[in-house]
């Protein structure tokens, strides 16, 4: 059970935040009875179709993963805001990338949790001229919605962070004429046998990971404050969970359908990825110490091995 407030946090943030995650989902039933008291009270009932044609997840259940989102974010750190669209195209409920079809309607719900006082808001921003960024809104649990969290025992380990979600990601870089900037989109694309096989290894990966308790003792919270170092956000902070919701595992290609499957292919993801090398050195897996091996030049060696080369010297 958490006890804490909005009283002492800082503005929202647009710099400090993370895009909604269509793919939080958890059956306690504490979170049950929370996404059905707030549903009755937002009369979210009418946005329900009538027809027989309604989609594969409910109104109910939009509801539900945007309230485990916001409170995700709130254990992880109150003052992280969630990024929101409020276009329908952000929510296409045939993509891959989408496992929980969440489609439009969650805009309509959003603005339910606002009216009625659950949402703190920092409105979206556009630059139409192209010479600074454009922000989606920003939306943070108000004290009305925190009073509520307040009484949940649920933790990150009873909620499923990546529920279904796609690991094997198919990316291409673009010039959006409406936005008037380049801008980068997941593709769909038809699975292949490498695309199934690669998946399956990801997948058991990710399980693997997922029932493997991976920690850093000497942290006295599950996240910490890091300051970026590079590219246009150098100098703002971002907060690192170190907790069950950021072990999920992903490869992302470049270059589309033509560069089939060739092009990158790495792996983001696993918190550990995303800390500094003195902190790696004190990461635990199943209470065990662990050690990492640094291979200097790995990738020059692997070609001088592949192409039966000795080198004389070990590569700086």
């Amino acid at each position: 059970m958490t006890n804490n407030s909005i009283e002492n946090l800082d503005p929202i943030d647009r710099y400090f935040s993370e895009v909604l995650d269509v793919h939080t989902w958890s059956d306690h039933p504490e979170i049950k009875d929370l996404t059905n008291l707030i549903y009755d009270e937002l009369g979210c009932a009418e946005l329900q179709s009538t027809s027989n044609n309604q989609g594969n997840i409910s109104v109910k259940n939009m509801l539900r993963v945007l309230l485990l989102d916001l409170y995700v974010r709130w254990l992880t750190d109150p003052n992280l805001a969630t990024g929101f669209h409020k276009h329908p195209r952000n929510y296409k409920p045939n993509s891959r990338y989408n496992a929980l079809y969440i489609n439009r309607k969650i805009i309509a719900v959003e603005r339910l949790l606002e009216e009625h006082g659950y949402l703190g808001v920092l409105n979206h921003y556009n630059e139409r001229s192209g010479a600074g960024p454009s922000f989606s809104t920003r939306i943070r649990p108000s004290q009305k919605l925190v009073e509520h969290f307040n009484k949940l025992t649920v933790d990150l380990h009873d909620i499923d962070k990546h529920h279904n979600q796609e690991c094997i990601i198919l990316r291409q870089k673009y010039f959006d004429d409406e936005d008037q900037r380049n801008t980068t989109v997941d593709l769909e694309y038809h699975d292949t046998d490498f695309t199934n096989t690669i998946r399956s290894q990801l997948q058991a990966y990710n399980k693997l990971l997922k029932t493997s308790f991976i920690d850093i003792p000497s942290f006295s919270k599950p996240s910490f404050f890091r300051t970026i170092k590079k590219g246009k956000r150098a100098g703002q902070k971002t907060t690192i969970s170190i907790g069950p919701d950021n072990k999920f595992v992903r490869r992302v290609f470049s270059g589309g359908l033509e560069a089939d499957w060739k092009l990158n292919g790495r792996f983001y993801g696993g918190w550990w990825q995303q800390i500094d090398k003195e902190y790696r050195s004190h990461i635990y897996i199943n209470d065990e110490p662990t050690y990492e091996y640094d291979l200097k030049a790995l990738h020059p060696t692997l070609l001088s091995n592949r192409a039966g080369i000795e080198l004389p010297v070990d590569p700086i």
